[in-house]
Order: C-alpha cells, then sequence, then structure tokens
C-alpha cells in the first residue's frame, strides 16, 4: 500500500515524489484509513503550512503519512476544486500560520484545521469561482510561454549577432586586412 507523503504535497499539485509502501498486514494494524482518488490533501507541517491538493488516481491502494489530513467533501455541498484553491489562498494560509504551533517547525493540528473558517457559497457559485480562477490561470500559463519563446529568440539574436561580429561581416572587418 503506497504511503502518500508531505513531499507529494505541492501548492494546488500531486508531485507524485515519493516512493513508500507498507504491507496490508501493517495497514490493518495500525488500524489505517484509505485514501481514494478526489481526496483533498493537506500538509499539517512543513512550509508552506496548509498547502493542499487533490489525489489523482494512482490505480493502487493509498494512505496518507501522519502530517497530512485528508478530507473528503460532499460533492452536493462542495466542489472539490474551489476547495482546494481555498486551501491554497493566502487567506486559509494566514490562518493556519496563526493556528500552528512549534518551535522548529510549526505544526497545525487537525484540531486547529478544523477550526479555520471556509467561506462558503452555493455550489453553482464555487463552480463560478473556479472557472474564472482556471480561465485567469490559463491566461498565467500563456503569458509564461510567450515569455520563454521571447527569452529563445532573445537568444538566436544574442548568438547571431556575435556570430556576424566576430565572422568578419562585422566590427572586426576593417582589422582583418
Amino acid at each position: 500500500m503506497r504511503l502518500i507523503q508531505l513531499s507529494d504535497i505541492g501548492e494546488g499539485k500531486f508531485l507524485n515524489k515519493s516512493s513508500r509502501y507498507i504491507s496490508m498486514k501493517t495497514f490493518e494494524e495500525l488500524s489505517c484509513k484509505e485514501i481514494i482518488p478526489g481526496d483533498i490533501l493537506i500538509s499539517r507541517m512543513a512550509k508552506p503550512i496548509a498547502r493542499s491538493c487533490i489525489i489523482p488516481d494512482l490505480k493502487q491502494k493509498l494512505i496518507t503519512a501522519v502530517d497530512i489530513a485528508y478530507l473528503r467533501p460532499n460533492e452536493r455541498l462542495f466542489d472539490k476544486h474551489y476547495l482546494n484553491y481555498m486551501f491554497n489562498s493566502v487567506f486559509f494560509r494566514t490562518q493556519a500560520e496563526k493556528l500552528a504551533r512549534g518551535t522548529t517547525r510549526l505544526r497545525i493540528t487537525r484540531k486547529n484545521l478544523g477550526k479555520l473558517p471556509i467561506p462558503f457559497p452555493p455550489i453553482s457559485e464555487q463552480k463560478r469561482i473556479v472557472n474564472k480562477i482556471e480561465r485567469l490561470l490559463s491566461k498565467i500559463d500563456e503569458v509564461k510561454q510567450l515569455i520563454e519563446e521571447a527569452k529563445d529568440s532573445f537568444e538566436l539574436r544574442r548568438a547571431a549577432i556575435l556570430d556576424k561580429a566576430f565572422r568578419g561581416g562585422g566590427i572586426w572587418k576593417k582589422w582583418a586586412r
């Protein structure tokens, strides 16, 4: 059984970095709870605290490490993508940090995590918010791509200028006699 760890939880996305497993015997002895695709995983420690992701279908049985909380939202009341975006917001994280404790590394208890306020608009409004967020994030991705393409173009132009300068077609032409 795959053990999902803190390193697997990115800011809004599942990173799939760990590769630890436990036996079914250990799973049963510890009375573990299985997590399923669509569950929201929330980090209870490690910066940034309270970051979350939605667990994808990894085609295997899954459990979480102790410093991860999971939420299986009632889909009639909550859009899981809305919750995931909200958990990864500055608003939510600021509230989580206020309730976190620890001298070397901050940690928030499950009890305190449950105390955090969650804005609860109707499901139709949650879906509208998710669509708006995803449209805006898509625009950011498009701009990032354009910036990368511009960087590549600048590097090619820079190389062409240097090539021309040093192959005798530029500044060295009059000195090459």
